[in-house]
């Protein structure tokens, strides 16, 4: 697959590249607040797949054995306006893993200009939208991918 649909793991950051387009855009053609959040997303969804997580495979078939995931909260701080044409990169680090939740601190860049920095937490869910753990399998190949980083490295 080729690097820009997946992006890049990179000194244990996952790293996707974001081109600014006019509809992520308000009036002053900055970045509208919330599409940081659809990038971010984007982002995390890329960590899953290089998991062997595809969401919408893992959520089909039986609901009990069903894997998704959710965010639960968000906690997003913004540092310097993204504009129109700009080339970001959304950076991913875990920061913490649970029996049924991952904590991710991601950070949006343009080139050595921190733009947006968010630590999102995500809930692993069944068919049924209820918690449920995640597969050992899944917690090892995230380790093996992007290492838990402590926050207070951060």
């Amino acid at each position: 697959m080729p690097e820009a649909a997946t992006g890049k793991v990179e000194r244990g950051a996952h790293r996707y590249p974001v081109r600014v387009y006019f509809e992520d855009t308000d009036t002053a053609q900055m970045v509208y607040h919330a599409n940081y959040l659809r990038f971010m997303e984007r982002a995390r969804t890329e960590v899953l797949r290089l998991c062997g997580v595809s969401q919408s495979v893992s959520m089909s078939g039986e609901p009990r054995e069903a894997l998704g995931y959710a965010v639960k909260s968000c906690a997003l701080e913004f540092l310097a306006p993204a504009r129109l044409d700009d080339l970001l990169e959304v950076r991913t680090e875990t920061s913490d893993v649970g029996a049924a939740f991952i904590d991710f601190r991601q950070d949006i860049w343009r080139g050595d200009t921190a733009i947006a920095s968010a630590v999102v937490r995500v809930v692993c869910l069944d068919g049924r939208g209820k918690p449920r753990r995640q597969p050992a399998h899944l917690i090892a190949r995230l380790d093996s991918i992007l290492p838990v980083r402590s926050l207070a490295k951060a």
